[in-house]
């Protein structure tokens, strides 16, 4: 789950994130091969990501589907994670600048 958005699951653990409207964390720098191991999440700065449905356009506003991809946020209440910087398309990796996980407001 390289370049998927995670959140938090326990004492010091991450999942990829499952719902559209989980708090992200940051994005999974590296690919833990098995339960225990340790596990690099960018909370901050530039980051790959995988991307969502519909694809990502530069300075659209992202956060996470429920795959832990990349997807544009618009509506008001959403939580985002970061503004894109580098465009994909759907199932490719974009670049984006990330920032804490705050709530969008329209």
């Amino acid at each position: 789950y390289q370049y998927h958005f995670v959140k938090i699951s326990a004492n010091n653990t991450v999942t990829v994130c499952t719902g559209a409207t989980d708090r992200a964390i940051g994005i999974l720098q590296n690919e833990p091969s098995a339960a225990g191991q340790v596990a690099r999440v960018r909370i901050m700065g530039i980051s790959r990501v995988y991307v969502g449905t519909a694809g990502l356009a530069v300075a659209t506003t992202v956060g996470t589907d429920s795959s832990g991809h990349a997807v544009a946020k618009t509506l008001d209440k959403a939580w985002i994670n970061g503004i894109c910087v580098q465009s994909g398309l759907t199932t490719e990796t974009a670049s984006m600048i990330l920032y804490p996980p705050r709530t969008l407001s329209v």
